[in-house]
């Protein structure tokens, strides 16, 4: 628990930024660790917790992207690209699948 302790401690806005960063570029986890020089343990006991500030950044920067990638498709889709619309009914069946999903096993 103190190495957890040690490692908040020496973390700095700058880190958590370059984290968001990082998973909006789709870097796993692991790999952040090693971009950044973390210790990969306590890096990942903190990831783990969905509540720490390091998950909530990492979510947020895989959201940013996934947001920054559905305006792209909207403006494809007012321009009339086909493939574009398809994409979009693909993904809006897989969210109403997976929002069905979480609400019967509770995993929201």
């Amino acid at each position: 628990m103190k190495k957890l302790q040690v490692f908040l401690g020496e973390l700095q806005e700058s880190d958590l930024e370059r984290i968001e960063e990082l998973a909006g570029q789709n870097f796993a986890p692991s790999d952040i660790c090693r971009i950044l020089d973390f210790d990969k343990w306590a890096f990942m006991q903190l990831w783990r917790n969905r509540d720490s500030t390091i998950r909530q950044r990492y979510e947020l920067g895989r959201l940013n992207i996934e947001e920054t990638k559905q305006r792209e498709l909207i403006t494809k889709i007012n321009s009339g690209n086909s493939f574009a619309i398809q994409m979009h009914d693909k993904l809006a069946a897989r969210r109403t699948f997976e929002n069905i999903k979480s609400e019967i096993f509770n995993l929201g």
